[in-house]
C-alpha cells in the first residue's frame, strides 16, 4: 500500500474506515507516506533540473500504464503537470475537467480550465468535461451512505458540489492498468531549531488505491521542490501570503494562472438551513449552497441528511468545527529533514503541541 493510515497493525487507505476502526479499539490514527520515503535522503536535492525528473515521471507513468487520465482543473499545479505530458510529447489518452454543475460555482473551469485547453491545442476526442446533472444530485445524496464510505468517497469529498464523486470513483477507474492522475501537492517545510523539515498533511493529498499523485508520490520528485522552496523562502514577506503563494508556485515551477481563491476559517461563513447550520469552506461551495437555497435544490436538505450520518458513522469525532462539510482534522505524515538526515514525528519537534 503506498499513502495509507494505519490503526494498530491494520492499514486503510480510507480515512473514513480508519477513524472507524479507531472508534471501536482506542488505538490512535497515523498517516504513512509511501515505503520510498523511508529510505530516501531528503538532506541531498536532487542534483537533476525540475522539469527533467518531471519528464522521468511523466515517461515512467506511461511506460506502466496501459491508460493516462490526466485531471485538469486549471490551476498551477494540474497545468504543470498536463505541460510536461505536452511539451515532452509524451501521451496521454484523457484530460478530464470536474464541474459541480452549477454555474456560479464552476467559474475556475470557465474562466481557467477550459480555455487553456483550447490554447493548448489538445484533441477534442481527448477532453471530458464532466458535469453532473441535478438529477445526479438527487440520486446521489439520496442513496445509502454506506456503500459510499466504503468506496472512499466521502474520504476528502464531504463539500456539496458534486466534483469527484461523480466521477473519479467511477468503477471503469479501478482498473489497475488505468492511471488517475492528480496534481497533488506542492511541498511543505518548517524551520524547526534552525533545521529544515518537509511533511504532509493527509488533508492535502488523496490516499485513494486507484489515483496517482502525480508530484508527490516519487520522494525524489518531493525533495527537489522541497530545496527549491526552501532557496526561495528568505525572500518571502511573511505578512503578504498571497506574495508566499506566488513564490511556493514559482520556486517550483507552477505558473499562477487562477486568480487567488479566497477560503474561509471563521464561525461566521454559514448559512442557516432549516434547524441546521451549515458552513463553507471556499467561495465556490458558498456560491453553490446559496444558488441551491435560492432554487429550492431537494437534494440540499438530502445532503445536509448525509452530513448527520456522517457524523454519527464517526461518533462526532474528527470533524473540523464538528461538521464534516469542512473536512476531516488533518494527521501530520513524518518529518523528513532537508537540512541534515533525519526523520521525526510532530511530537519529536513539537512535544508541546504544533503550534505554528
Amino acid at each position: 500500500m503506498s499513502w495509507h493510515h494505519r490503526v494498530g497493525d491494520k492499514e486503510f487507505d480510507n480515512k473514513l474506515l480508519a477513524i472507524d476502526h479507531s472508534n471501536s479499539t482506542n488505538n490512535p490514527i497515523s498517516f504513512h507516506t509511501p515505503e520510498s520515503y523511508t529510505k530516501f535522503d531528503f538532506s541531498k536535492e536532487p542534483q537533476e533540473d525540475f522539469s527533467t525528473l518531471l519528464k522521468r515521471e511523466a515517461e515512467k507513468i506511461r511506460d506502466t500504464y496501459r491508460k493516462v487520465r490526466i485531471y485538469y482543473s486549471g490551476g498551477s499545479d494540474s497545468h504543470l503537470m498536463l505541460n510536461t505530458f505536452i511539451k515532452n510529447k509524451i501521451d496521454f489518452d484523457e484530460v478530464i475537467c470536474l464541474k459541480s454543475g452549477i454555474a456560479n460555482a464552476d467559474y475556475e473551469i470557465d474562466k481557467y480550465a477550459i480555455p487553456s485547453l483550447k490554447s493548448l491545442d489538445i484533441p477534442s476526442s481527448k477532453v471530458k468535461i464532466n458535469v453532473p446533472s441535478m438529477e445526479r444530485y438527487e440520486n446521489y445524496y439520496k442513496e445509502n451512505i454506506d456503500s459510499k464510505i466504503q468506496k472512499g468517497m466521502y474520504t476528502y469529498n464531504t463539500h456539496f458540489r458534486l466534483i469527484a464523486q461523480d466521477e473519479l470513483f467511477d468503477d471503469q477507474n479501478y482498473d489497475p492498468e488505468t492511471a488517475n492522475l492528480r496534481g497533488f501537492d506542492k511541498p511543505k517545510i518548517i524551520e524547526v531549531n534552525n533545521k529544515w523539515y518537509t511533511y504532509f498533511l493527509d488533508v492535502d493529498i488523496e490516499t485513494f488505491s486507484h489515483t496517482l499523485n502525480f508530484f508527490s508520490d516519487n520522494p525524489i520528485l518531493q525533495s527537489k521542490q522541497a530545496h527549491l522552496f526552501k532557496h526561495s523562502i528568505n525572500t518571502v514577506n511573511e505578512s503578504n501570503i498571497w506574495s508566499k503563494q506566488e513564490i511556493w508556485n514559482k520556486s517550483t515551477g507552477r505558473q499562477n494562472i487562477i486568480e487567488k481563491t479566497l477560503y474561509y476559517d471563521h464561525d461566521d461563513c454559514f448559512f442557516d438551513v432549516g434547524k441546521d447550520r451549515t458552513y463553507y469552506i471556499n467561495l465556490k461551495e458558498k456560491e453553490a449552497i446559496q444558488w441551491a437555497l435560492q432554487n429550492k435544490l431537494p437534494s440540499l436538505s438530502h445532503w445536509i441528511t448525509c452530513l448527520q450520518q456522517l457524523k454519527d458513522y464517526t461518533k462526532s469525532t474528527w470533524w473540523n468545527k464538528g461538521h464534516p462539510e469542512l473536512g476531516t482534522v488533518g494527521i501530520f505524515s513524518k518529518f523528513y529533514g532537508i537540512t541534515t538526515k533525519e526523520t521525526k514525528t510532530v511530537d519529536d519537534l513539537f512535544p508541546d503541541g504544533f503550534k505554528t
